[in-house]
């Protein structure tokens, strides 16, 4: 085998598909050429493609965010100029291909593009096994965490205690070297806290935890094309922040890898978004077979970082929220809840940020610079076990919306939409509460039941309003009167409350129908009939108050 192999600027490796709906790898420069006939990133699992856009981007960044179209120039040093900058681009409808090419091989950047190389292979480390580790006052030798291809494989690693029904890979024990390298970019990105503890007398690195993306709510903009989705996503400079200084993914590091660097886990913030997205999260190595397969992920350490440590809005890709301490922490996704269920948290700026992307974008339609009408924003990410250590669900949803409803974040559209699905909370607590009551009515006692109920009936109620909401929210633009349209949503949920309540009376049976009295108070001394008619009346009159009063 070569010592240097496999290039990713030239090799085909990138699962993408085209706007006919076929599928085929792609290298580098091929995806970046072809990004605009090009519908999107189609990877083993969204979380690879999240991984892979961010890889992607840092390659944009670090050739039109230090420069102009035409090469010249350095970063942008006000918003107006990286806006301009960024809509020139987009004029051009597809990528430069000579800036592109000009950077990708470059003799320096093309040597770190190998995925099999002697010294400095992409987004791995070579480390002298035989070397020792200073500790103390003695030295150890490394013992690194040896993984085989089955834990480095997302979509298995998700589900490695669940039976596989429809086996969609023959070997899960070697992988080639396209496959191999979107794993690894999955796994900087992805992977669990490692487990197991190094014999006596060795050194392994401990405390690096959960690669940084993994610990995001990611949010990401889709276009029409991958060359759309792409610039869209790509935040030149932030309102009210000072102006990036320089984009330097980690492959322009000047500082070469020690093995010593193993002891640094806890280090500075990332600078910038090229390094930030490109970050070595883990510090590992492919390891292949004399046939050329990658059989082994050689595990040596990595690096944990804190968003109170530098900037943490150089991360323009995640919903926000504030700890007890007041500072910004990034807020993950819950798998049990809708994407707009997070309407607040997307749009509006009350109480954190809005995802950077969300306010490049917003100034972006308020200026007049983004004429893409329909816009989808993506949520995604993996969601780990209490202790870190293994993958337990995914998640991943989108909304669609027109583009004018961006415009002004703070007192347009967005804050709008936001009280009328705080009215929506309030309707679906209501329908928990009919659950319960009609419950009891039907002869169904104790606190854990009940809550049960509840629970399951606000799930009901938020399934119950999901697509409409979702239509309702489509068909909004810029000439929509903003009060005709909130009163029709209104409308729209109250056919539905009574509907769900009118079901569930009738679910509720026979029973609950005629009704019984509870003896209710610490002592028992107060005395409710629960009857399935009454409630259904108080149901049908809270949800009147709460959407018209």
């Amino acid at each position: 085998m070569k010592d240097k192999d496999f290039n990713l600027v030239d090799q085909p490796w990138i699962l993408a598909l085209d706007l006919k709906g076929r599928t085929a790898q792609r290298s580098l420069l091929e995806l970046f050429a072809q990004a605009h006939r090009l519908y999107g990133l189609a990877g083993e699992m969204p979380a690879q493609d999240i991984a892979l856009l961010r890889l992607l981007l840092a390659i944009l960044y670090a050739v039109f965010g230090n420069g102009g179209l035409d090469g010249a120039g350095e970063p942008p040093r006000s918003l107006d100029e990286a806006r301009d900058r960024w809509q020139a681009l987009w004029a051009l409808g597809s990528f430069p291909q000579d800036r592109l090419e000009g950077y990708l091989r470059d003799p320096e950047i093309y040597e770190r593009f190998y995925l099999f190389h002697p010294h400095l292979p992409f987004m791995q480390v070579v480390v002298d096994e035989q070397a020792r580790m200073p500790v103390g006052d003695a030295t150890e030798p490394l013992n690194p965490l040896v993984r085989q291809m089955k834990s480095m494989i997302g979509d298995l690693a998700e589900s490695e205690n669940t039976p596989h029904l429809f086996a969609h890979r023959q070997d899960k024990d070697a992988l080639s070297p396209a496959e191999a390298a979107r794993w690894l970019i999955h796994m900087n990105a992805y992977d669990v806290s490692p487990l197991g503890a190094p014999p006596r007398g060795s050194f392994r690195a401990k405390g690096f935890k959960e690669p940084w993306p993994n610990r995001l709510g990611l949010v990401w903009a889709q276009g029409n094309t991958l060359f759309e989705t792409l610039l869209l996503n790509l935040v030149l400079a932030q309102e009210g922040q000072d102006p990036w200084q320089d984009f330097v993914p980690a492959w322009e590091q000047a500082k070469p890898f020690h093995y010593q660097d193993l002891q640094m886990v806890e280090v500075n913030f990332p600078s910038d978004p090229a390094l930030l997205f490109t970050y070595p999260f883990r510090r590992l190595q492919l390891r292949r077979n004399p046939a050329g397969e990658v059989v082994e992920c050689v595990l040596w350490g990595g690096h944990l970082v804190q968003a109170t440590e530098g900037n943490p809005l150089t991360e323009t890709m995640t919903l926000w929220r504030r700890d007890r301490s007041g500072n910004l922490v990034p807020r993950q996704h819950d798998p049990a809840r809708q994407m707009w269920q997070d309407f607040g948290a997307l749009f509006t700026m009350t109480q954190a940020p809005a995802p950077g992307i969300v306010s490049w974008l917003s100034g972006l339609v308020g200026e007049g610079r983004l004429d893409l009408p329909l816009l989808r924003l993506n949520t995604g990410g993996m969601v780990l076990s209490s202790k870190k250590t293994s993958i337990e669900d995914t998640v991943a949803d989108s909304l669609r919306f027109h583009s004018a409803l961006l415009r002004n974040l703070e007192e347009g559209w967005m804050p709008r939409i936001t009280r009328e699905l705080e009215v929506t909370d309030k309707l679906v607590v209501r329908l928990g509460f009919l659950a319960s009551n009609l419950a009891r009515a039907a002869g169904e006692s104790g606190d854990n039941s009940l809550k049960t109920t509840a629970s399951k009936a606000r799930a009901a109620g938020y399934f119950l309003v999901d697509q409409p909401f979702r239509q309702w929210l489509e068909g909004l633009d810029q000439h929509s009167d903003l009060d005709q349209a909130c009163l029709a949503w209104r409308q729209t949920q109250q056919r539905l409350m009574a509907r769900e309540g009118s079901e569930m009376v009738r679910r509720a049976g026979l029973k609950a129908l005629v009704g019984r009295s509870v003896k209710e108070g610490e002592d028992g001394a107060k005395e409710r009939v629960y009857a399935a008619p009454a409630l259904y009346n108080q149901f049908q009159a809270q949800v009147w108050k709460i959407l018209f009063e």
